[in-house]
């Protein structure tokens, strides 16, 4: 298994390729992407991030608390992160062994116009540097995996502000009578949710995931959490993943496993508001 090379170290190629990989690039900036590619000679699937994101969102996944991945595929990542890395130090050993070879030079190449990228998230920089090592960024995963989440109950225990509403029937719900609270700090930017007969769901058919709308409205709602229940009392840590702004109701949903980036709102189950 050869490594992929590390990519060159342009500002605009790697803002791209990061995009490529998490939002997607319109026919323009894909036009652009296969012109630099082309610059620098490297094929689009040799240069791709695709596999980076997904290890970086199985990492975030992880740390959140969630469900970890069967045994038999940790097995096989371990594998194959043990096998990246050896072929990395081997090739590291063989050109070490072997002459510099002079510098590359390119023919100059036609001018490119640069359009600012859309709406690049902030951990992009992180992402384009991790280009070259996704498999070793895998083999890491399980550490963050097994890592314990802190008590969501401690973590606003000490916030005099903190916000407490009670769960309600929302609309029609799916699971009528759960009832509980929600406990939110906003200066934390974190809280908890307790449920009580919350049904216990099959991870493997649906999950339970929370919004969180704040002052940009319910277009504009946050994910707070993805999670499954158990028998009994429920208690589930809130960690938004951007920043939380006068948040005004919390909304839980069932989706499909792995939670959504948008949803349909079809499948509700409770809801808990700020009295206006």
């Amino acid at each position: 298994m050869n490594p992929k090379p590390p990519l060159p170290a342009d500002d605009r190629l790697l803002d791209l390729l990061t995009e490529q990989a998490t939002l997607g690039l319109d026919e323009q900036h894909a036009s652009e992407l296969r012109v630099l590619l082309s610059r620098f000679g490297l094929a689009e699937e040799e240069a791709s991030l695709d596999k980076c994101a997904s290890a970086y969102a199985l990492a975030f996944l992880g740390s959140q608390g969630l469900m970890d991945p069967p045994p038999s595929l940790l097995a096989k990542v371990h594998s194959a992160g043990r096998v990246w890395c050896q072929s990395v130090r081997d090739q590291r050993a063989e050109l070490a062994s072997k002459p510099v070879p002079p510098p590359l030079t390119f023919p100059p190449a036609a001018p490119v116009v640069v359009v600012p990228a859309r709406g690049m998230p902030r951990w992009a920089p992180w992402l384009a540097a991790a280009a070259g090592i996704t498999l070793a960024a895998i083999a890491w995963l399980p550490t963050v995996l097994n890592t314990k989440p802190t008590n969501p109950v401690a973590t606003v225990s000490d916030d005099p502000g903190v916000v407490r509403l009670a769960w309600g029937d929302w609309d029609s719900p799916e699971q009528p009578g759960v009832t509980g609270e929600v406990v939110w700090s906003e200066s934390k930017q974190s809280g908890y949710m307790k449920f009580v007969g919350l049904k216990p769901n099959d991870p493997a058919q649906e999950q339970y995931q929370l919004w969180i709308i704040d002052n940009r409205g319910m277009e504009q709602r946050i994910s707070g959490a993805i999670f499954n229940a158990s028998a009994g009392e429920t208690i589930v840590p809130i960690k938004p993943g951007i920043d939380v702004k006068q948040a005004a109701a919390f909304a839980l949903t069932i989706e499909k496993p792995g939670g959504v980036w948008v949803s349909d709102m079809k499948r509700r189950v409770v809801i808990a508001a700020k009295k206006s």
